[in-house]
């Protein structure tokens, strides 16, 4: 006849802590995905409204014809022809409103759970920039150089 074999403390706590140690991997890869969609991605796309513009990708030596609804990449610089006009529209509903003959660079985008940031460069022309901030976000900071 076989006895049974008396469990130790070892085999009552072991699976406890396996679990314990799955549960707070759960909670922390919850939070960590949680962080990256609440932060988002910092989209700029650019809409002819009037005449024609051009634009220069980053890295790139010839200027390409502009067409709407195209992605506006940091570096990129975007011309209007003399009757033309553009409109930059951001992530977080902030416009920004090309005269004709103008030119502008941008220059840094940026998205957080507490601050976002634009910064463009103005060639030359006019522009108007209608700022705005992402619902929950503290501070909003854009630059024009």
């Amino acid at each position: 006849m076989r006895r049974a074999r008396r469990k130790s403390a070892v085999d009552y706590i072991l699976p406890f802590l396996i679990l314990l140690g799955l549960g707070i991997i759960v909670v922390l890869a919850s939070q960590i995905w949680a962080s990256y969609q609440k932060q988002g991605k910092a989209d700029v796309y650019f809409y002819i409204s009037e005449g024609k513009a051009k634009v220069l990708p980053y890295g790139q030596t010839q200027w390409d014809t502009a067409f709407s609804g195209t992605k506006f990449l940091l570096g990129d610089a975007l011309k209007t022809s003399p009757s033309g006009r553009a409109v930059l529209a951001f992530f977080n509903g902030t416009i920004i409103r090309l005269d004709n003959d103008t030119a502008l660079t941008l220059k840094d985008v940026g998205k957080g759970s507490d601050e976002e940031k634009i910064l463009v460069n103005l060639d030359n022309g006019a522009m108007w920039l209608k700022g705005q901030k992402s619902p929950g976000v503290r501070e909003g900071h854009y630059e024009v150089h």
